[in-house]
């Protein structure tokens, strides 16, 4: 028997962020998010090229703050790509809420820390 189904233990929230993904090879295309957390994001329209387990940079940018994230991809969903984040600091899950918000309204993103 199996037990009851796994939740999140990090919030999603809806925010069409755009970021600057830079590949190992120093590629780099601008992208926009579905959604974000404080342990990753949904990617969408990511080119055909990058595939599971590619390590790739996140650059974010609130109010001229940038904030570049390591991430690997973890699953392709169509056209979108599921990344998770390297663990990130206090600052980090700062500015990571701030672009958020900029560009949801008020969120109501908690990084779990609060």
């Amino acid at each position: 028997m199996s037990g009851p189904p796994a939740r999140r233990q990090n919030i999603r929230v809806g925010a069409k962020c755009p970021v600057t993904i830079t590949t190992d090879d120093g590629e780099s295309v601008t992208l926009h998010t579905s959604d974000v957390s404080a342990r990753g994001a949904l990617l969408s329209d990511a080119p055909a090229e990058l595939d599971s387990a590619a390590a790739l940079d996140v650059s974010f940018f609130s109010d001229g703050t940038p904030l570049t994230v390591p991430a690997t991809v973890m699953e392709r969903r169509g056209a979108d790509l599921a990344v998770a984040w390297e663990p990130l600091g206090l600052a980090e899950l700062a500015v990571l809420r701030a672009a958020i918000e900029q560009h949801r309204g008020r969120a109501s993103f908690t990084t779990g820390i609060e």
